[in-house]
């Protein structure tokens, strides 16, 4: 018997196939075969429509039912999206349509890039000179270990006071077994420090009152600065010393020096047995004065002698005038000196020539030593005179 099988709507690209009772429908676009077995039945003519077609999501199966009957079969199918294609080459320009009408405004867009710098603006008033800030430390106080350092004003954004906060640390490791120290005794320089030593040899430089430890690693001496320990309690007073010997003072030379320079007085001897060495500058020379009366020979005398502490320096100051000069001298005590043997008795020295009266001095006769004899002195007021002074027991020669 031959049967009619009518396809009411056909897809594209469905490809439908009738033999006998059998229908196949299949798809070049998609994954899709169906099969359909016709029921024979007398006189009625099957029919096959296409109902729904849906698209399924990408990599789903593809499906056909019949939501008909069997003999008026309606397929719907779910067709799988396919996977997104390649992108095709780009086409080519279309024409430029027309304008079209003007659409209704749309919503505000983003904010547009920064535009470019602008030029630069105009300089503006002097403004008011302000007040300079000042800036002091306030409080400094340690916190605790390992807590944070803090740092906050107390005072004003132009008078600032800072207070510190800052932790204590942590407590280090304990360190290795230090060195001990041998002062061995003390050296002049430290060029007479020895070419070695033993780790915790010191010596004390008695140049610069420094000490100096032997360096092991660096085979070398290392200056440490000095060791001064606080000063001790005042001591008891000690027993009284034994009477030194009495203090000397002599002239010793006088010379003139250049016009202009420094008068000295320098010690040439000891603070026991001072020798005073007198330099008086020349005085410039002076304009040519009316012839005047015989004036009085100038003098030197000794005023006072004052003993000076141990260890002070000597002085001579004049108490009187430059014609009348008074010597005070400061004579520094010397060290108390072991008692010495009684010396000898000296021969008695020749003298000072007896005789004479006031305004004379002592002239040599010759050449003989202490040949003099006393006379009556000439004074020329166009000669310029240096006064000498000769030791006590000398005389003139």
């Amino acid at each position: 018997m031959a049967y009619t099988i009518t396809i009411e709507e056909v897809l594209n690209d469905l490809t439908v196939t009738t033999e006998e009772t059998n229908v196949t429908v299949s798809s070049t676009a998609y994954p899709i075969t169906v099969e359909y077995n016709a029921v024979q039945l007398d006189g009625i003519a099957a029919t096959i429509a296409v109902g729904t077609v849906t698209t399924g999501a990408a990599g789903s199966s593809a499906s056909v039912t019949n939501s008909g009957d069997s003999t008026t079969a309606v397929f719907d199918f779910t067709i799988p999206r396919g996977d997104t294609g390649a992108t095709g080459a780009t086409g080519a320009t279309g024409a430029t349509g027309a304008t079209g009408a003007t659409g209704a405004t749309g919503a505000k867009g983003d904010k547009g890039d920064t535009g470019a710098q602008g030029p630069k603006g105009d300089t503006g008033d002097q403004g008011a000179t302000g007040a300079a800030a000042t800036i002091a430390v306030g409080t400094v106080t340690t916190g605790a270990a390992g807590s944070s350092v803090t740092i906050t004003n107390a005072g004003t954004s132009g008078a600032a006071v800072f207070n510190f906060s800052i932790p204590r640390g942590d407590t280090g490791a304990t360190g290795p077994q230090g060195t001990g120290l041998t002062i061995l005794g003390s050296k002049a320089t430290t060029g007479d420090l020895p070419g070695s030593g033993s780790a915790g040899d010191a010596w004390i430089v008695q140049a610069d009152g420094d000490l100096y430890v032997w360096d092991s690693t660096n085979s070398e001496w290392d200056n440490v600065g000095q060791i001064v320990g606080p000063q001790g309690d005042t001591g008891a007073t000690g027993a009284t010393g034994a009477a030194g010997a009495a203090a000397s003072i002599q002239v010793g030379t006088v010379t003139t020096g250049s016009a202009g320079s420094t008068a000295t007085i320098t010690n040439s001897g000891t603070s026991s047995a001072a020798i005073f060495d007198f330099s008086i500058p020349r005085g410039d020379t002076g304009a040519t004065g009316a012839t005047g009366a015989a004036g009085a020979a100038a003098t030197v005398a000794v005023g006072t002698t004052t003993t000076g502490s141990a260890g002070s320096s000597a002085s001579v100051t004049n108490s009187g005038t430059s014609s009348a000069a008074v010597f005070d001298f400061t004579i520094p005590r010397g060290d108390t000196g072991a008692t010495g043997a009684t010396g000898a008795t000296g021969a008695t020295g020749a003298g000072v020539a007896a005789g004479g009266t006031t305004g004379q001095v002592l002239a040599k006769i010759d050449g003989t030593d202490y040949n003099t004899q006393w006379v009556n002195q000439t004074v020329d007021t166009n000669t310029t005179y240096a006064v000498s002074a000769e030791t006590a027991a000398g005389g003139a020669n």
